[in-house]
């Protein structure tokens, strides 16, 4: 999960690293939104993340909520990308888990799993 923030962050149209935390931490964009985005870039034949832009301007289907949640992520991503620019490798890393909530995340979940994944990332 770390890696695809970092990645996205690197390369907007990862769509592989663009599913798997489009949603992670739980931001409210659902199955069936993220089913929107998918048919519209297969349509389009763009990546993900143009999707995405073009489904939260009105070109696709996404209802005023899903629109929302997938627009603060992808203002949360392109707010890393500025804020990590200029930093060296190490605090890129440190900068992306703790700005996408990613270690918060983590630290609320059951058990020891949780911990052993902040643990991982520390």
């Amino acid at each position: 999960d770390a890696l695809a923030y970092l990645r996205l962050v690197s390369n907007r149209n990862d769509d592989q690293s663009f599913e798997r935390v489009v949603n992670l931490p739980t931001r409210g964009i659902g199955a069936k939104s993220l089913d929107t985005v998918r048919e519209y870039a297969k349509g389009a034949g763009s990546s993900l993340w143009d999707a995405a832009a073009a489904c939260i301007s009105g070109q696709g289907s996404l209802g005023p909520k899903a629109a929302t949640a997938m627009s603060g992520f992808m203002q949360l991503i392109e707010r890393l990308a500025h804020e990590v620019s200029q930093l060296v490798l190490h605090e890129k890393v440190d900068h992306v888990l703790q700005g996408s909530g990613l270690i918060e995340h983590y630290k609320r979940e059951k058990q020891d799993r949780g911990e052993a994944r902040v643990e991982n990332l520390d």
